[in-house]
Order: C-alpha cells, then sequence, then structure tokens
C-alpha cells in the first residue's frame, strides 16, 4: 500500500499545481502523473474486488472504496486520456482473466466504481469535454506530434536523446510528445522503455491479472 499513500500524499500536498484545467501535482505532466494513477487505480480496483470476494467486514470495503475515490477522482482531473483508456482495458482484463473466480458481489462492486466514474465524467463539464475529444478522435495536432517522436526516435533507438529533450530536439507544437509511450522512447530509448515495463507491469499490473483474484493482495500492492 505504499504506492498508494505516496501518491495520494504527493498529489494534494506535495503540490496541486493545475494548467488550464488539468491536474499535473508534483510530476510536472498529467500525463506522468495520470500514468501513476492508473497503476494505482488499477492495484486497487483489484484490491476491492478481493475484498468483497472474501466477504470482508464493511468497514474495509468501504475503506478501499474511498481510497479508489479519491484516485479516480484525481486521474480523470488529470485530463490524461491514455491513462483513461489504460485504466478501462486493465478492468476488462481483470474481469476477463478472473471471470469464474469471481462471485457476483465482486461483479457488483466493479459495475458500481465503472457506474459512478460514467456519471460524474457527465456531470463534470471540463473532464466530460475532454472524453469528447477522446470519443470523437479530435486530436490531428498529437497525430504530428507523435509521427515526429517516432521518426526521431527511430534515428537513437537504444538511449533516446535524454530527459525533456523534446523542444530541443525541434519538436513541434509543444514541449512534449503527449504520450508516455512515444515520451518514454524519445527520451530513454529501448532500453529505458523496457525498464518501465519491468517496473510497473512485469511486477506489478500482469501479476494482477495472471494470479487468481484469492492471491494476497497486500504483497502485490
Amino acid at each position: 500500500m505504499g504506492s498508494i499513500s505516496s501518491i495520494l500524499a504527493m498529489t494534494f500536498f506535495v503540490g496541486r499545481e493545475i494548467v488550464g484545467d488539468k491536474l499535473i501535482a508534483a510530476t510536472f505532466s498529467q500525463n506522468a502523473l495520470g500514468f501513476l494513477l492508473f497503476v494505482n487505480v488499477s492495484i486497487l480496483i483489484y484490491y476491492l474486488a478481493a475484498t468483497v470476494q472474501e466477504g470482508a467486514r464493511p468497514w474495509a470495503i468501504i475503506a478501499v472504496g474511498l481510497l479508489i475515490g479519491v484516485s479516480g477522482y484525481v486521474l480523470l482531473h488529470t485530463g490524461s486520456r491514455s491513462s483513461w483508456v489504460a485504466s478501462v482495458f486493465f478492468i476488462l482484463a481483470l474481469v476477463a482473466l478472473n471471470f469464474r473466480r469471481l462471485n457476483i458481489r465482486s461483479l457488483v462492486a466493479i459495475a458500481v466504481f465503472m457506474a459512478i466514474a460514467a456519471w460524474y465524467i457527465s456531470y463534470d463539464n471540463s473532464v466530460l469535454s475532454r472524453f469528447n475529444t477522446l470519443v470523437t478522435g479530435q486530436f490531428p495536432v498529437r497525430i504530428h506530434l507523435w509521427l515526429f517522436s517516432f521518426e526521431t526516435f527511430l534515428l537513437s533507438p537504444s538511449f533516446g536523446y535524454g530527459l525533456n529533450s523534446f523542444a530541443v530536439l525541434g519538436g513541434p507544437y509543444v514541449g512534449m510528445p503527449h504520450n508516455i509511450v512515444m515520451e518514454i522512447l524519445l527520451f530513454l530509448g529501448i532500453a529505458g522503455l523496457g525498464a518501465v515495463f519491468d517496473t510497473f507491469f512485469s511486477q506489478s499490473l500482469w501479476q494482477v491479472c495472471k494470479y487468481s483474484i484469492k492471491t494476497d493482495c497486500w504483497v502485490l500492492s
């Protein structure tokens, strides 16, 4: 649970910096904060399902639900659309890989979380506006940023060009690729992407998906 407390502390106490209507906090990047919260929310959703599955006391379920609520709220307000999509895909993968192990209460708990998230998106105008651009695909500028990042990455694929090198390389429009994968590849190359993947996925999220819902969640967290 250390990752949960550290991310929440960073978000609410270290810095509440807002750019436009998007929360970036101490990471100075909406996508970086969104990525961290995607990992956090995914583990919490798993923990919620396991807590309900094991018939835990109501206060424990409520506590996990509150953590999901706070983390989900911050995730939505980062405006990081890629992190939203990743969170949805993870939840769907969790349900699909554990469907036969999950009882009806666990499925209801996950469905309730998804319903609340959908309601909040429709309720908050800033989040809804951002969500609409995702659904309608209204981000042509991003395509130019991604193409530039990928083409430049191919010229130095092993270790990239270093942190915050986008502007130095003559990147168009803004000072970042606006895609976490492209950003890692451009800055740190294949080596950096492999390190990030190993840290956040193979040792964390993949274990959540792979093992039974009855696996000790505290170990995974």
